[in-house]
């Protein structure tokens, strides 16, 4: 009996070959030592990242990954915008981030592309509210107010808030507070913690709306403050589901709130939750803050104001 032979197609053969290529090559690729990148490598990496994000965001309408636009441009702090993000992508909400601003492969802050996000974040910046929103938000305020009236969600941190409203009738900025409410510097009012305009910490009295402190509060917490907002709005006839997070240790002034605006939602925060983010290198000014990198309020900000964004007024 003669045993027969296989024998095998030269295009077999070829494909054959370049899966041998590829399985050596990824193997090779394995088996070298991890290096450390630079920043300006993990700046590309990051842009890769947010372009990948971008693209990828909110393909699947049964995903329950929000999807964050943050601002980054020339009103925001170096590196502020990055640090929101850090500081919403690991949260357990999980935040998908991408960033607008006049220079971002993403897009500027446009209708369109706010059409594409579940919330916008405006980050920390200078300290000439005036200015910086003249020079760099006014050109889109239009497009965010329409996109909270119709349902969008704005998050507002230290300058961020600030652009929510001013107390003077020609400082309306985003003009996203009730009428009569504003925020306003906390270092010039009395009662201040912090008199200067410098880097420090300032203490909070934090009201847990989410998890398993809900219902708790934690006083006197430490939190980054650099001439961080106090937000003055009359409780009595805030808006149906507004929520009162945290209040200035000193003056009981609230330096966090969370409350509906047009169809959308609206949260605003005087201090840098974004500071607690350990990899944000926040503290490397010189001081500490006693708490150490505690993020539990920070995660509650964000998660009680996702909670209702969700539920609407009906569960707050």
């Amino acid at each position: 009996m003669t045993r027969r032979v296989a024998t095998t197609s030269p295009l077999l053969l070829t494909a054959l070959l370049l899966v041998s290529l590829l399985l050596a090559s990824f193997a090779t690729t394995a088996s070298a030592q991890p290096t450390s990148l630079s920043r300006t490598e993990t700046e590309a990496m990051g842009s890769l990242t947010s372009r990948i994000s971008h693209h990828h965001a909110r393909q699947d309408p049964n995903s329950s990954r929000p999807t964050a636009a943050i601002y980054r441009g020339p009103i925001a702090c170096e590196y502020c915008a990055e640090s929101v993000g850090a500081l919403l992508s690991t949260h357990p909400l999980n935040f998908s981030i991408r960033y607008l601003g006049p220079n971002e492969s993403a897009g500027d802050v446009t209708a369109a592309n706010l059409k594409q996000v579940d919330l916008f974040v405006q980050p920390g910046g200078g300290d000439d509210t005036d200015t910086d929103w003249a020079r760099g938000a006014k050109y889109f305020t239009p497009a965010l107010q329409q996109y909270v009236k119709e349902g969008g969600n704005f998050m507002g941190v230290c300058l961020g808030a600030f652009f929510a409203r001013g107390p003077k009738t020609n400082e309306t900025y985003f003009d996203l507070m009730p009428e009569g409410s504003y925020v306003t510097s906390e270092r010039l009012l009395p009662g201040a913690q912090e008199r200067s305009a410098k880097d420090t910490v300032v203490e909070v009295d934090w009201y847990f709306h989410s998890g398993p402190k809900r219902g708790t509060l934690k006083p006197r917490s430490w939190q980054y403050f650099q001439d961080g907002g106090a937000i003055v709005m009359d409780m009595a006839h805030a808006p149906k589901g507004t929520v009162v997070l945290g209040r200035y240790s000193y003056s009981g002034r609230p330096s966090a709130v969370v409350y509906p605006q047009g169809k959308g939602w609206v949260g605003l925060i005087g201090t840098h939750p974004e500071a607690q983010i350990e990899d944000n290198d926040w503290y490397d000014l010189g001081f500490k803050n006693p708490d150490g990198y505690e993020r539990d309020w920070g995660d509650d900000f964000v998660q009680t104001f996702w909670d209702a964004v969700k539920k609407g007024d009906q569960g707050m």
